[in-house]
């Protein structure tokens, strides 16, 4: 017997960022500044090209990038961000709700722009399912 789909999957980068500036007071951004190293650490969301669907999950992924100073700058905001995104499964925002967390490992990365400043990535598959939509 087929299932009715009722309401919307959340946008995951935008559960992010409200996530992350409740749970760490953290400012995270879905775009770069032009001068990042003006403004570290930062911590940067994207769309990742992965993800799932299986009857009203959705896997959803997303690409964290994090620029920091130094090493000692980076693995402090990486472990922040490993425990609030440990504490996210079975949680949520206004903006919505995840199932579950699945985080890659952390890759370090050349960034061009700025030879002074670090850069790691890794990404992050939301477990979501459909959120009631309300209107106002």
């Amino acid at each position: 017997m087929a299932r009715r789909l009722q309401g919307q999957w959340p946008n995951p980068i935008r559960l992010l960022v409200a996530w992350f500036n409740r749970d760490l007071h953290m400012q995270a951004m879905s775009r770069l500044p032009d001068n990042v190293g003006e403004h570290l650490p930062a911590v940067i969301l994207s769309g990742a090209p992965a993800g799932h669907m299986d009857g009203y999950t959705r896997g959803a992924s997303v690409d964290i990038d994090v620029y920091a100073a130094d090493w000692h700058q980076m693995a402090a905001v990486t472990g922040r961000l490993e425990a609030s995104l440990f504490r996210l499964a079975g949680n949520g925002t206004q903006a919505g709700y995840a199932d579950d967390t699945d985080l890659t490992s952390w890759t370090s990365r050349g960034y061009d722009r700025d030879p002074g400043v670090l850069l790691c990535t890794a990404t992050v598959t939301l477990t979501l399912r459909p959120q009631p939509t309300t209107t106002d």
